[in-house]
């Protein structure tokens, strides 16, 4: 197939390291005033600031990632369609970016690689719907994706929707992510700039705040200090609750 227009693929540098915990509102809200003089929010659009996500997870007929979640040293494998909403506040309706990603990632323990692929929401859908058949491979899509649509046959299996605030130490580049309100629905359809995304068809809703660190190496002294208060990290991961959640 001839390459998509706008198409980009990237990956994420790495592997870098990635903890997850699960806390109260009341937990992180005094968290991120401790690291408040070390880090700055990430606003990605200053006209509609609150941010919100929506993923898309694909797994073959035999579910392979799923059953890739069997201990610490596995390898975890996710292929996954991220889209991106933004509202102007907390209370407003969010509407789509029009920014579409396949993304692939893999970990172990707390160590994560990337790999992203950027086209069109349309031409994301196409790619796949279609990704049993080799010959609709887009050019331009990395070669580790290709293998694994090849290979696979993965398709939309559950979503997740949910509030991200992120927040960046560009010293250290230490990110923080905080995932709240989170919905888990069935699959969607990759959706145009300006479409609202919101889920219609929720299956559950989880009752918890998700705060993720991510750094390369070690983390900076300050972060590590008021990671104490969150608790212990754990190995929750939305992809196998959202999986759950389909009974």
């Amino acid at each position: 197939m001839a390459a998509i227009a706008c198409v980009t693929a990237r990956l994420v540098p790495g592997p870098e390291v990635e903890r997850k915990f699960v806390a109260t509102r009341e937990v992180v809200r005094d968290f991120l005033s401790s690291v408040a003089r070390w880090v700055s929010p990430v606003v990605y659009d200053r006209a509609r600031p609150v941010a919100y996500t929506r993923t898309t997870y694909l797994d073959s007929d035999a579910m392979d990632y799923l059953r890739s979640d069997t201990g610490r040293d596995s390898v975890r494998v996710r292929l996954r369609v991220r889209e991106y909403a933004a509202a102007f506040g907390p209370l407003d309706v969010p509407v789509l970016t029009g920014r579409c990603f396949l993304e692939l990632k893999e970990s172990v323990g707390t160590v994560r690689r990337k790999v992203r692929f950027s086209a069109p929401p349309r031409a994301i859908g196409r790619l796949v719907a279609t990704s049993a058949r080799a010959g609709h491979l887009p050019d331009g899509l990395p070669p580790i994706i290709a293998n694994r649509l090849r290979r696979d046959r993965p398709a939309p299996r559950v979503a997740t929707w949910y509030r991200r605030a992120s927040f960046v130490d560009a010293p250290s580049r230490a990110r923080i992510t905080v995932d709240d309100s989170i919905q888990i629905c069935k699959p969607s359809w990759p959706g145009s700039a300006g479409v609202p995304p919101a889920p219609r068809d929720a299956l559950a809703t989880l009752g918890c705040v998700i705060v993720e660190l991510k750094h390369s190496g070690d983390p900076p002294e300050w972060l590590a200090r008021a990671a104490a208060a969150l608790g212990r990290a754990t190995e929750l991961s939305k992809f196998v609750l959202a999986m759950g959640a389909l009974g």
